[in-house]
Order: C-alpha cells, then structure tokens, then sequence
C-alpha cells in the first residue's frame, strides 16, 4: 500500500509543470539573484517568462468547449497575463534601481502572486488583482 501510495506522489510531481506560479515565486524569494539592478532586472524579465508561458497554459487549460467562445476572458489566465507584463514593465525600471526599489518591486510582485493564488482557489468569485505600481528609482 505504500508503494502505491509513494508511486502516486511522484506521478503528481512529475506531471505537475516546474514553471508557473511557483516558478515565479522560487525566483523572487531567492536573494542571491537581486544583488545588483542588473541582476533584479534580468531575475524580473525571467519571472515575466514564466508568468506569460504560464498564463498560455492557463488559457489551453481554461479553453471553452464551445468554439464560439474564447478562454482569454478566463480571470485565472488575464490575471496571469497582466502579472507577466507587470514583471517585464518593472524588470526595465530596475536597471536605474537601488536595493530600497528592488525591495518594494519584490515585495508587490509576491503580493500580487499571493493574489493570483487567491483567485486560483476561488475563480468564479474574483476579480482581477491591481497590477503593482512600477517602483520609482
């Protein structure tokens, strides 16, 4: 029994994608990749990859099963869209970027996945989340 149960797991994790969500957050929590503007920025442009590859899935994932409607109206995947422009707007900014501005495009970038997470758990309730402000540097 507990070898199937063991195989189970593993089969969730492997086919569960590395990207995602929890691709973004791994690179925004890991601190040795914000230590100059530079490295923030490019950290920033590889979270918008994720998010956006991420938020193309959303959308074959969410697809209606009606050809005549669309799965870009989906809130999971607009919000992941919106998050992936967000990351790539702010990863420019932080090129002119000091660790105090690198903090707070951090800090607004983890909440707005905390917020993306929000309306994985509860889709049909949600609204958008407000796209962070681009820090000022």
């Amino acid at each position: 029994m507990l070898l199937v149960v063991g195989a189970a797991v593993a089969w969730q994790a492997l086919r569960r994608p590395a990207g995602g969500l929890g691709a973004a957050r791994r690179l925004v929590t890991s601190n040795g990749r914000f230590d100059t503007g530079s490295s923030a920025a490019a950290t920033f442009a590889r979270i918008g990859n994720e998010l956006l590859a991420d938020a193309k899935r959303c959308q074959r994932r969410h697809a209606p099963s009606r050809p005549d409607r669309r799965a870009d109206g989906d809130v999971r995947c607009i919000a992941r869209f919106q998050a992936a422009a967000a990351a790539n707007v702010t990863a420019v900014a932080l090129l002119q970027c000091t660790q105090p501005g690198v903090f707070e495009a951090r800090r607004r970038l983890l909440a707005e996945l905390d917020a993306i997470a929000a309306v994985d758990r509860n889709p049909a309730h949600s609204a958008l989340p407000p796209v962070p402000a681009v820090p000022h540097c």
